[in-house]
């Protein structure tokens, strides 16, 4: 499988996950290759295969298993593969950032309530990923996996599956953000992330909606004034 130009490099690793899946090379119950063999195929980053993996692994389709690897999990008649959870993927930025204003500023309230320490040191990896990463690509990556973790952090099924059903659209938006701003909202992942880690849904709640504010400002509305700063 080739690699369209405009194509994410965790999108490639996806769809040729997907691919194989669909196709039986890999069917339920039997284990894909290892992260090390899919970058050594593929040709790509470590992380790029974890997060298609994640992603695949999110609507269970795959399922991982510590010490043993990565299986094909036995698909529902509700096939998440089927291409329905991309009805959204078209939304527009402006829509975007109105619908994580409303969804997100309480994301991180419930986060800073509900987060398990596994997930606050997964929070911690993609914020030291995004200081250290020079790739634009791999701090998008890093970006939209900080937001999902704080997602799954609330525990709420519905919250979750509804960043799952729009994370085509998330992860263009944020590609788009590290485009213009490089890795500028790092800032504010770690403030969100000490009131995370200290249990302030109230600061949490404050320094999401700021974060989201600043970038709007510097994004969104920039662009109709001609581009930012």
């Amino acid at each position: 499988m080739s690699k369209d130009a405009t194509m994410s490099v965790s999108d490639y690793v996806f769809n040729f996950l997907k691919n194989n899946i669909t196709k039986g090379v890999w069917n339920p119950g039997e284990k894909i290759p290892s992260e090390s063999k899919l970058c050594e195929i593929l040709g790509v980053s470590r992380i790029s295969v974890r997060t298609a993996i994640s992603r695949l692994s999110s609507w269970g389709v795959l399922e991982s298993r510590q010490g043993n690897g990565t299986f094909v999990c036995q698909l529902s008649s509700f096939n998440p593969l089927s291409g329905m959870h991309l009805v959204l993927s078209q939304s527009d930025r402006v829509s975007m950032f109105e619908y994580r204003k409303v969804i997100e500023v309480a994301v991180a309230e419930f986060a800073a309530l509900r987060a398990t320490t596994k997930m606050i040191d997964a929070m911690f990896e993609t914020v030291h990923r995004m200081e250290t990463d020079s790739n634009p690509q791999d701090i998008a990556q890093s970006d939209m996996e900080f937001h999902y973790l704080l997602a799954k952090s609330t525990n709420n099924s519905a919250i979750i599956q509804s960043f799952e059903i729009l994370r085509d659209t998330y992860i263009r938006v944020f590609e788009e953000n590290v485009a213009l701003m490089g890795s500028f909202g790092v800032e504010y992942h770690r403030k969100i992330l000490s009131a995370v880690e200290t249990r302030n849904p109230v600061l949490a709640r404050q320094y999401m909606s700021e974060h989201l504010d600043n970038t709007a400002a510097r994004n969104v509305l920039g662009r109709s004034k001609g581009g930012p700063d």
